[in-house]
C-alpha cells in the first residue's frame, strides 16, 4: 500500500514539473511572438505634446498625492490613538474578569 501511494505521488509530482515547463514554453513563445511584432521605439521629439493631457495627469498626481497624505494622516492618527484604546480595553476586561471570580460573586 505504502509503495503504490509512494509511486503515485512521484507520478503527480512528474506530472505538475512537465505541465509546468510545457506552460513556461508556450508562455515563452508569446512573449518572442509578441516582441517580433513590437514596433521600434518612437523617439521623444516624434510624440506630440498634449497640452490637455497634460493638465489631465497633473491632477491626477495631485489626487494620488492628496490621497496618499490623507492615508498617512489617517494612519498616524490611529497609531497615536492605539495605545489609550488598548489600555481602556485591559482595563476593562480586567474588571469583568475581576467580576466573575468566584471570591467576589460571594459578595453584594
Amino acid at each position: 500500500m505504502k509503495n503504490r501511494d509512494l509511486v503515485l505521488f512521484s507520478l503527480i509530482i512528474v506530472g505538475t514539473v512537465a505541465a509546468g515547463l510545457v506552460y513556461l514554453n508556450v508562455q515563452d513563445k508569446e512573449y518572442d511572438a509578441a516582441q517580433e511584432t513590437n514596433e521600434a521605439p518612437v523617439a521623444a521629439d516624434e510624440i506630440p505634446y498634449d497640452p490637455k493631457a497634460a493638465t489631465e495627469a497633473e491632477l491626477h498626481l495631485k489626487k494620488q498625492e492628496k490621497i496618499r497624505t490623507d492615508f498617512e494622516t489617517t494612519i498616524n492618527t490611529f497609531l497615536q490613538n492605539i495605545d489609550v484604546q488598548v489600555g481602556t480595553y485591559q482595563r476593562k476586561r480586567n474588571t469583568i474578569r475581576d467580576m466573575v471570580k468566584p471570591e467576589n460573586l460571594r459578595q453584594f
